[in-house]
C-alpha cells in the first residue's frame, strides 16, 4: 500500500512537469568582463565594483591565468581590463589574437598615463557602463583608451 502511494505521488510529479525547455538565467546573459589587473587594491575594487553593478567578473591574479580564461573559458569575454604596463599591452595584444572581438581598456593608478591609451579604474569602470548600458547588450565602437 505505502508503495502505492509512492508511485502515484512520483507520477503526478512527472505529469506537472514544465514542458517550456531550460531557459537561460540572467546570470548567463550578462556581460563578461576580465579584471586582470595587477596593481596592489586597484583590482580587488574594480572586481567589486564591477559586480556589484551587475556585471559576471573573471578575476585573473595573473598573465598565465588571465590567458587561460581567454583560450579556455566558454562564455564569451565583453572586455578586458588590464595593466597599462609593457606586460599588460604585451597580454592584451596576445588575448586579441584568440578573441578579436573582445574589447580591452589598459588601466593605470597615475593620471599622467591616461593620456598613453591608458585609464584609471574609475574611468575604466565608467567606460564599462557606457560599453554596456542596459546588462547583456554590448555597444559597438572604440572605447577611449582601448587597444587595438
Amino acid at each position: 500500500m505505502i508503495l502505492t502511494d509512492i508511485n502515484v505521488k512520483i507520477g503526478a510529479a512527472l505529469r506537472h512537469r514544465p514542458t517550456r525547455p531550460y531557459q537561460m538565467t540572467e546570470r548567463f546573459s550578462l556581460p563578461t568582463i576580465l579584471v586582470a589587473v595587477r596593481l596592489p587594491g586597484t583590482r580587488e575594487r574594480l572586481i567589486r565594483d564591477l559586480q556589484g553593478r551587475g556585471y559576471f567578473v573573471l578575476d585573473a591574479c595573473d598573465t598565465a591565468k588571465a590567458l587561460g580564461f581567454v583560450r579556455l573559458h566558454s562564455r564569451a569575454i565583453h572586455l578586458m581590463l588590464a595593466d597599462g604596463s609593457p606586460e599588460g599591452r604585451s597580454l592584451a595584444s596576445t588575448a586579441q589574437l584568440y578573441r578579436p572581438a573582445m574589447q580591452v581598456l589598459l588601466v593605470t593608478e597615475d593620471d599622467r598615463a591616461t593620456g598613453a591609451g591608458a585609464v584609471t579604474a574609475g574611468q575604466a569602470l565608467a567606460a564599462a557602463d557606457e560599453m554596456f548600458a542596459a546588462p547583456g547588450v554590448p555597444r559597438s565602437g572604440i572605447v577611449a583608451g582601448a587597444s587595438g
